[in-house]
């Protein structure tokens, strides 16, 4: 599986579940996540990561907005996961929450 999390560093709602995904990737170091900055300056997710720290495996830019356009991303943050094929197995919108990641993420790990 991987995990698929739309953020950007003027997100609000992003910033709160940072912490979360930092923990996630500590306690599942198996797991992909990826990053995908949305509508964001490049430079301001960079030092948003070097601060806050880096729970992403990888970190695309989608500067205009078209990868979450192709994944049908309506606000941020927005987190998907994808089963070993590829297909996306759940779609969470809105801050993750530790109750979430217990109970809806974790068991499709």
């Amino acid at each position: 599986q991987v995990i698929i999390n739309f953020f950007a560093s003027w997100c609000a709602p992003c910033k709160t579940e940072h912490p979360l995904l930092l923990l996630l990737k500590n306690k599942q170091p198996d797991i992909m996540i990826i990053g995908i900055d949305h509508k964001d300056l490049k430079s301001d997710a960079v030092k948003f990561l070097e601060v806050e720290g880096n729970p992403y495996h990888f970190v695309g830019v989608d500067s205009d907005g078209s990868i979450g356009l192709k994944f049908e991303v309506f606000g941020l943050p927005e987190t998907f996961i994808t089963n070993s094929k590829g297909k996306i197995i759940y779609k969470h919108t809105g801050p993750l929450t530790k109750k979430i990641v217990k109970k809806e993420i974790l068991p499709l790990l």
